[in-house]
């Protein structure tokens, strides 16, 4: 029996090292999914330790010592992607802060300390993808992911191709030059119950047929949009897309819009009907807009078409837009009918058309004003200044109205807006009672 005991004794003795063995092998999990920092500064930024005291030049440097759960910090500075392409692929689910001063110590995305993503038309590596792709949608592990992209400026004007004045984007290539891609600024693709945060970002010069911002949600992720604003880009400035498709409609991925601004969204192409609205949203979705403003629009401000079916929309602003304040299916609905009329809403209140006037600069107001497809509603001719939806635009913008059609147009679609410019309107406010996006001063230091 004694020996019995001491077998047991030295069996349960055994166990000690082991289960030590296996929580220090534990640790060493939750360490590395933890993550790591790193620091990013365009200005003298060397190799790709990426430490504060030796920071990576080009986040595209680095991308391919990312791990799960890492924080890259950049600062303020214009970045190009690896080899000047102008295009950043993420596979593994990471946090983005930029607008930080050299020393990484104090933030300003939208004022000292402008991250600008952007790239180089003549690049031998140019490549016509989104500026920064993120795509964690296969991630593979079990544990829900954290993806969040704060205070990045993509600014495609150094990617596309312009006419020689800069007043319309190329499609096309040329003989030294690669065609304008055809692509986003900023494109996530989440995994399951992953949760998504993009603050502080602004898209502008970008031509897709889809979003400038585009979003695709896997089965229960979330996404937070906030802050954040769209100008001068096709296609739409916001997409909200879903990657699950239940038959019992359970787990949809679901999207909170808030604060955020989307002006001049253009369609892709002056005759053509692709794009043009500030929102497009999609089936299998869930889909909560609050306080944002959408304005200047080819389009709508918000494409229903696709019936996302579980909508719900609080004190947004719409400015004019060519179609119409919202389109559910076929049908156009005024902002203020919204509630009585749309049958896929949750709830709807306080959505308001208004006049909303943005500072743009009056060299781009002017190529802005001059593309065919404002000139087309001016339809009645010899009238005095009729009440338009190109009049209405011409007079929020500064610009004289037009009594009668014009016949001869200036060949323009995209003119390139400056940086500045973007941040002056998207700083601005507009003047809408704390709707749209506003500046956002120094955020508290995420680490």
């Amino acid at each position: 029996m004694r020996a019995v005991r001491k077998q047991r004794d030295r069996v349960r003795f055994s166990w000690v090292p082991l289960l030590a063995l296996c929580l220090a092998l534990l640790s060493a999990v939750q360490s590395a999914e933890a993550g790591r920092d790193w620091y990013v500064r365009a200005s003298d930024g060397r190799g790709r330790d990426g430490t504060i005291e030796k920071p990576a030049r080009d986040l595209g440097h680095i991308i391919s010592d990312l791990q799960a759960g890492d924080r890259i910090f950049i600062a303020g500075g214009t970045y190009e992607g690896r080899g000047g392409s102008g295009a950043d692929e993420i596979t593994v689910p990471v946090e983005i802060y930029g607008g930080w001063d050299p020393e990484f110590k104090r933030r300003d995305p939208w004022g000292e300390h402008t991250t600008v993503f952007t790239g180089d038309n003549s690049s031998r590596n140019w490549t016509s993808e989104n500026r920064l792709k993120i795509d964690v949608s296969r991630f593979g592990k079990l544990e829900p992911t954290r993806v969040v992209v704060d205070g990045i400026i993509f600014d495609n004007a150094a990617r596309n191709r312009y006419s020689a004045d800069g007043a319309k984007i190329e499609r096309k290539a040329s003989a030294n030059e690669n065609p304008t891609p055809e692509s986003g600024g900023l494109r996530i693709s989440a995994w399951r119950e992953s949760e998504i945060i993009v603050r502080n970002c602004i898209v502008l010069n970008t031509a897709p047929t889809q979003g400038a911002f585009s979003m695709w949600g896997h089965e229960g992720a979330k996404f937070i949009i906030e802050n954040n604003c769209a100008v001068n880009n096709t296609g739409n400035g916001f997409a909200l897309h879903s990657m699950w498709h239940p038959r019992d409609r359970k787990d949809l991925p679901t999207f909170r819009l808030e604060r955020n601004t989307a002006l001049f969204t253009e369609k892709y192409d002056a005759y053509g009907t692709i794009g043009g609205s500030a929102l497009r949203l999609e089936d299998d979705t869930v889909v909560t807009l609050v306080r944002n403003v959408l304005a200047f629009n080819d389009a709508y401000a918000i494409d229903n078409a696709s019936q996302c079916r579980q909508l719900t929309l609080e004190g947004n602003r719409f400015g004019t837009s060519l179609q119409g304040d919202y389109l559910e299916f076929a049908t156009a609905i005024d902002a203020e009918y919204i509630e009585d009329e749309a049958e896929h809403t949750l709830g709807a209140e306080d959505n308001e058309s208004v006049d909303v006037q943005a500072r743009s600069p009056a060299e781009w107001t002017a190529r802005y004003l001059a593309r065919t497809v404002i000139d087309r509603n001016a339809v009645e001719s010899g009238a005095d200044a009729p009440d338009t939806p190109s009049n209405r635009i011409r007079s929020l913008l500064g610009a004289n109205l037009q009594g009668e059609d014009v016949t001869v147009d200036s060949d323009c679609w995209l003119p390139r807006l400056e940086v500045e410019a973007a941040l002056d309107i998207a700083r601005s406010g507009l003047g809408l009672e704390n709707r749209g996006c506003a500046n956002p001063g120094a955020p508290v230091d995420p680490r």
